[in-house]
């Protein structure tokens, strides 16, 4: 067993490897996904148990990237919890792709007033992420889930904005919760720190404030 294991573990990140470069394979796969692709190159049964520990070994290595055990508050979805991002660089260009906005944003009509937002207040919307993102081979709402879950995206409590002054049609107060989000690197004045915290879900600390507001 103590020869097999380190040859198993060796013969998945293989794997996962070859995942990267198969065009039919995307880039975020459930975990079910990998270890039924283990299980059939291996011809043997991987314990529950075994898989997690090569899951997170590989994540600590980074190989893979773990939504779960990412820096941001733990999210509730278990969707996201069950994701793993088979090449982190695809990760990081999802995140550029929001961060340079600036450099690579065609402003139509449609997005005028969302990017003015975004660039005013540091607030984004779905519709805006579905827009910048619609190059990747994700859908927007996995991909939110991820960056909400690395900090790089704050999820706006409909309640605690309604409480703020904001009117809202009751028809959209649930939508908005699920769908507006502070992007704290986008946010240019510290000042706003303390609106935009009221505004975020409880499950938020000052995490995502305390290291990525502008200066």
């Amino acid at each position: 067993m103590d020869e097999e294991l380190p040859v198993l573990w060796l013969h998945f990140e293989e794997e996962i490897l070859k995942c990267r470069e198969r065009p039919d394979c995307p880039p975020c796969v459930r975990k079910a996904f990998l270890k039924d692709i283990m299980m059939k190159s291996s011809s043997r049964v991987v314990e529950e148990r075994e898989f997690d520990s090569m899951l997170h070994f590989y994540h600590d290595s980074g190989v893979v990237i773990l939504p779960e055990e990412l820096i941001g508050p733990k999210t509730h979805s278990s969707e996201i919890d069950d994701l793993v991002v088979i090449n982190p660089q695809y990760l990081v260009n999802v995140m550029t792709c929001l961060h340079d906005i600036s450099d690579h944003l065609d402003v139509d009509r449609e997005h005028c007033n969302q990017w003015k937002k975004l660039q005013e207040e540091g607030i984004t919307d779905i519709r805006l992420l579905e827009h910048l993102w619609k190059e990747f081979d994700s859908p927007a709402t996995e991909l939110v889930g991820i960056l909400e879950a690395s900090g790089m995206l704050c999820p706006i409590s409909a309640l605690a904005e309604v409480e703020d002054g904001v009117m809202q049609d009751e028809s959209e107060s649930f939508e908005s919760e699920i769908s507006k989000f502070i992007v704290p690197f986008h946010l240019k004045e510290k000042c706003l720190r303390g609106k935009w915290e009221k505004l975020c879900r409880k499950s938020w600390t000052a995490l995502a404030f305390a290291t990525q507001i502008k200066s």
